[in-house]
Order: structure tokens, then C-alpha cells, then sequence
């Protein structure tokens, strides 16, 4: 009786445990889709492509603060041969929500955050996961301590995983604008047969073209230099790119290139895009967009660039030039563009061809003039170099203002002709007002008067014209504008 009675105590039991189970009153299976830690992921590989990613704060934060604007993540490039990871410290430039990929947050309490991408990452590719100083702690409302961690997924058949501006921006296979092409880095999913640092072995294998204007001496086929900056990574250098700006470019890939394994792309492979707007100018295209007419300076004449266009100037981009002409009195305008000086040398070098004229001295808002200059956001305050009229001629002009008054300036002889080079430079903080009829020999006409003053930081490169009382026409086209010592935010 008591073996009996133990059975059915036995079978009881187990009826009871299934019955529980299939209710939902026992422990279920680990899902397979429970979030990843990203401290868990900084700095490794092998990241599932279907990951969500989790991260736990270290006190309690406001998770209203938590949005796709201060927790999101953005293809980076890898970085070793096996494309794993180098763990991460935030930097602006890469944790940028605008390049952001689709995905979802929420907070499951006010210390844990899950970010969830809308599609599964690429396979074989590497992200970054951000968060930044929007994200604001519950107790004082002081922000977090931003953080970056960067990983890599598990790779898949050989191919490219990622294609990077030099910005560091994703470039998509198509539609992608505003591109920064002086540095392309094309990642691949597996490590590459040839990962040299000589150019040679990737002739035939990788080209870069664009659509030159038509009747531009400029090669649709800029020139490069590539190095294997890993064993699965190349680094393209384009030359000049400021001679591309704005133009329909293409990066194209052949699919004989092979992986270590001896795998092919199987098939070619292009990435078309748009280049954004150059720091340098030479007038290859329209760049109308790059520079603004309306700007802190009084009077202006025309602050738009289609009442400037249909007065004063063309942008000829088969001659690569644009060009002023203007036989109306008493007239002035100009354009700018943001960029940071630096804190050592810098350099403003301007090709100028056709000149004529720019010789009245007077005028409702002053002499004829074309001048270039770097100038504070207010115009009150910089340098500047050009042509102004002194009656009679022609002369060269350069100066130093502040506050808007000059506080040193020279009119000094032209050389009589039509092309001209100048050049404003600060070196080792020394000002120099230059020009050259050949590009070779350079004079200098400041005199040594030009005395240094900080322009580090945000400032204006400015051009500028003005029409005084004289009735000649005033014609000159600019070549190009270059600039060292000097980048931009916006612009490469």
C-alpha cells in the first residue's frame, strides 16, 4: 500500500508541474531576443545582426531626456584586420544623430534604456552606439557623461560592408549628397588578397569618376592614391577635390577584387553620389550654394543670389571662373562663407584673370574695389587684400580694420595688365599683403605695417566688390580662391 501510495503522489506531482508549465506558472525558455549590454559589446565583433542593445545608467535619469535625438546609433568604419572593434570615446564628429540609422528607444525603468534598430544591421559591419549630454540626470537635471561604444556584426558572404566620406558619413549606393570626397574608406566584410599601401595594385580594381561640366578642361577622372589601411579596409586619398565640388561623382569597385579566401565580389559594384560644397573654389561648377550675399555689412546693393546674377556676376563653369562685369555707379555687394582659422599659419591665395579698370576713387559708398579678406562674423573686424581705384589708376590695397574703422591700410602702384595673383598670409604672427603677375615671383606691398592681430576661431572668408562714380566698366574674373590654415565645419 505505501509503494501504491507513493506512485500516485508521484503522478500527482507531475500532472501538476505540466499543468503549470503550460500556464505559464513555471520559469519560460530564455528568449532569444533579450538585448545586448553595450558594455558588454565595446570593442568586440561578432554582434548578432537582429541585436537591440540595453544600457544601464549609473543613477536615475529624466527618461523624458531619452529620445532617438540622445541615444541612437551610426555606422562607423572598422578599424583592425578582422574588423573587430576598438572600444570607443564619444566624439562629436562620429555621434552625430543625422547620420543616425532608423531605430527605436525606450526606457523599461529610469535607470535601463533599450535601443532597438528598425532593420538588422549589416552583416560583417561596424557601429557606434551614442549617447550624449542631452540625457539629463532625475535628482539634479545635470546631464550624463557622454558615452560611444563601437562594435562590429557578424560577418557574412565576402563583400563591402561600408563605404565612409571623410567625414566619416555612410555613402549609400545611391542618393547620398553633400558628400566629402577627399578621403573614401571602403570596408569589406573579410580581409582582403592584396591589403598594400602601394596605389599600383588597385589600379583596374577601384575607380572614381565624375560629370565635368561640359567643355571644362578638367578630368572626369580626378586622381588618387589608395593604401590598405587594414588587412579588410582601403583608404582612397582624391586629389583636388575642390575641383569636384558639387558634381555627380561615382566610386566604382570591380568584382575581381578578392578576399584572403580567395572569395570575389562576384559581381562590379558603384556607389553614386553628390560632393558637397569645398572650402576651395575654383568655379569647376556653379557654387552659388557654397556662399552667402547677405551678410552684416550696410548698404548692400543686392543681398540675393538671384539679384546679384542678373546684375553683376556669371558663374562660367566651362572656364571654370566666375566672372564680374558691372558699368552700374555706386553699387556693392559680396559673398562669405564660415570657417575656422587655426591657431598657427593660414593663407588666402586668389588667381585673378581679365581685369580692367577699378580706378574711380569716388563714390557714394567708396572707390572701386574687389577685395578678399578674413573678417569677424560682423565685418568690423580682419584683414583684407585686392585692387581699389585712386583716381586715376589701378592700385593695390590691403589693410587692417577693426571695429570697423581702418586702423592700417596701403594703396600702393599696380602693375600695369590683365592677370594677377595675391596672396594674404599670417606667418609665424606675421602679416604679409602679396602679389605676382606669374605665380612664381611675389612682391610684397604691406610694408611691414600690417601688424598682427588673433583671428583664431570662427570667422568669415569674404569677397567684396564696389562700383564707385567712375563710368568705365569694371570687369575681372576670379580663377580661384584657396585657402591654408583654415577648415570648415561644413564644407571639406
Amino acid at each position: 500500500m505505501i509503494y501504491l501510495r507513493n506512485t500516485w503522489v508521484l503522478l500527482v506531482m507531475t500532472l501538476l508541474v505540466m499543468f503549470l508549465h503550460g500556464c505559464g506558472g513555471a520559469t519560460p525558455n530564455t528568449p532569444t531576443d533579450i538585448p545586448v549590454s553595450l558594455e558588454g559589446v565595446d570593442g568586440t565583433s561578432g554582434v548578432a545582426v537582429d541585436s537591440s542593445f540595453s544600457y544601464e545608467f549609473d543613477a536615475a535619469i529624466i527618461t523624458s531626456t531619452v529620445t532617438t535625438s540622445t541615444y541612437f546609433m551610426v555606422p562607423t568604419a572598422a578599424v583592425s584586420a578582422d574588423l573587430t572593434a576598438e572600444k570607443s570615446e564619444f566624439n562629436t564628429t562620429i555621434c552625430n544623430a543625422d547620420n543616425a540609422i532608423d531605430a527605436s528607444v525606450e526606457c523599461e525603468s529610469s535607470t535601463l534604456c533599450i535601443l532597438d534598430p528598425t532593420n538588422d544591421l549589416d552583416g560583417g559591419a561596424s557601429y557606434t552606439a551614442c549617447l550624449t549630454s542631452g540625457i539629463l540626470y532625475e535628482a539634479t537635471g545635470d546631464p550624463i557623461t557622454p558615452r560611444a561604444f563601437t562594435f562590429v556584426t557578424v560577418g557574412e558572404t565576402f563583400g563591402v560592408a561600408s563605404v565612409l566620406d571623410g567625414a566619416g558619413v555612410p555613402i549609400q549606393l545611391t542618393g547620398s549628397t553633400g558628400v566629402f570626397p577627399d578621403e573614401l574608406t571602403i570596408n569589406f566584410t573579410d580581409e582582403l588578397a592584396e591589403a598594400s599601401d602601394d596605389t599600383e595594385v588597385w589600379g583596374g580594381k577601384i575607380g572614381i569618376s565624375c560629370d565635368v561640366p561640359g567643355g571644362s578642361s578638367l578630368s572626369s577622372d580626378p586622381a588618387y592614391s589608395g593604401v590598405g589601411l587594414s588587412s579588410s579596409s582601403i583608404l582612397i586619398t582624391v586629389e583636388e577635390t575642390y575641383r569636384y565640388q558639387l558634381m555627380d561623382c561615382a566610386l566604382s569597385i570591380a568584382s575581381t577584387l578578392a578576399s584572403v579566401s580567395g572569395e570575389t565580389l562576384g559581381s562590379d559594384i558603384e556607389y553614386q553620389f553628390t560632393t558637397g560644397c569645398a572650402l576651395n573654389d575654383d568655379f569647376n561648377s556653379d557654387t552659388q550654394s557654397c556662399w552667402e550675399p547677405d551678410f552684416n555689412y550696410s548698404n548692400l546693393s543686392w543681398t540675393t543670389w538671384p539679384d546679384i546674377l542678373s546684375n553683376a556676376l556669371t558663374f562660367d563653369s566651362e572656364d571654370s571662373s566666375v566672372n564680374y562685369s558691372l558699368a552700374e555707379l555706386n553699387k556693392q555687394f559680396g559673398f562669405k562663407k564660415s570657417v575656422n582659422v587655426g591657431n598657427g599659419d593660414y593663407s588666402i591665395t586668389v588667381r585673378l584673370e581679365n581685369v580692367a579698370n577699378f580706378t574711380s576713387s569716388t563714390g557714394t559708398y567708396g572707390p572701386d574695389s574687389l577685395l578678399f579678406g578674413i573678417v569677424d562674423n560682423d565685418v568690423a573686424t580682419g584683414y583684407e587684400i585686392g585692387f581699389e581705384g585712386d583716381g586715376a589708376n589701378r592700385a593695390l590695397r590691403t589693410a587692417r580694420f577693426s571695429n570697423g574703422a581702418i586702423d592700417e591700410g596701403v594703396l600702393a602702384f599696380c602693375p600695369p595688365g590683365t592677370d594677377y595673383y595675391f596672396r594674404l598670409s599670417n606667418t609665424n604672427s606675421t602679416i604679409s599683403a602679396e602679389y605676382s603677375l606669374d605665380n612664381e615671383t611675389w612682391t610684397e606691398f604691406s610694408a611691414g605695417v600690417m601688424e598682427y592681430m588673433d583671428m583664431i576661431g570662427e570667422k568669415d572668408l569674404l569677397i567684396f566688390y564696389r562700383a564707385g562714380s567712375n563710368v568705365e566698366t569694371d570687369t575681372a574674373n576670379i580663377d580661384y580662391i584657396r585657402v591654408e590654415g583654415m577648415t570648415s565645419d561644413y564644407q571639406y
